[in-house]
């Protein structure tokens, strides 16, 4: 499978598992390519991680709202964050093996947490 055809069916399986809602305010996107602009109901990819502070950093996105995500910029995500974006990576991974398990520890790693203990402390 070619990059683009592997990255559209990454983007629709995130647009599904994430019920056609923004990563962060939860509103609902408008689906398809010609309303990912829409910046009030369109889609874009999330770096959970910022790019800057992990460039090179793969199954690091999820999709949100073009304004929640120009919002946020470039802050560290939450542990909340992190444990959100895990779930759903864990479904895409499922779905798709990818991104594999080594880039989420690495994901993990770059989110400041060294294990995923940290995230989900033992019951």
């Amino acid at each position: 499978m070619k990059h683009g055809e592997r990255e559209t069916r990454v983007i629709a399986a995130l647009f599904e598992i994430q019920d056609g809602r923004c990563f962060h305010c939860g509103e609902p996107m408008l689906r398809g390519s010609a309303q990912q602009r829409d910046k009030k109901r369109g889609w874009s990819r999330e770096h959970i991680v910022p790019k800057a502070q992990a460039p090179g950093l793969h199954g690091n996105i999820v999709l949100a709202r073009p304004r929640c995500n120009a919002k946020r910029a470039d802050r560290l995500p939450t542990v909340e964050e992190v444990t959100r974006a895990w779930e759903i990576l864990t479904q895409v991974e499922q779905r798709f093996r990818a991104p594999p398990p080594s880039l989420r520890t690495e994901f993990l790693r770059t989110a400041g947490f060294a294990t995923l203990g940290e995230v989900w402390p033992a019951r």
